[in-house]
């Protein structure tokens, strides 16, 4: 159940972060096109997808150092346990590495 929740939450933040880095390409380069309005529509290029792909790398950066973060205080909170609450405690905390992980893995493939 936990583990269940964690998930959802960490899915519903890549959902607003990738929302969010679209929002601002799609605006800056509705922008560079305004201000390239006395070229030819050819002329103009498209920038998006370069700045799309360091997004989405830049994105999966931060979500990997997150995940490596969350993972070592919650593996902190375990070590004051014992016996099979700690076993229990690690492998709930590597499971939401993982999870975390394959997420932001996942999401950059999918904005590239």
């Amino acid at each position: 159940m936990k583990r269940t929740l964690i998930s959802l939450m960490v899915a519903g933040l890549f959902a607003v972060v990738g929302t969010s880095a679209m929002a601002q390409n799609v605006t800056a380069d509705d922008q560079k096109a305004a201000v390239d309005t006395n070229k030819s529509p050819a002329a103009v290029t498209d920038t998006r997808q370069p700045n799309a792909s360091a997004t989405a790398k830049a994105d999966y950066t931060a979500a990997k150092a997150k995940a490596q973060t969350d993972y070592k205080s919650a593996k902190a909170k375990c070590d004051s346990m014992k016996g099979d609450a700690m076993l229990t405690c690690v492998s709930e905390a590597k499971a939401t590495r993982k999870d975390a992980l394959a997420m932001a893995e996942t999401q950059m493939k999918n904005n590239k």
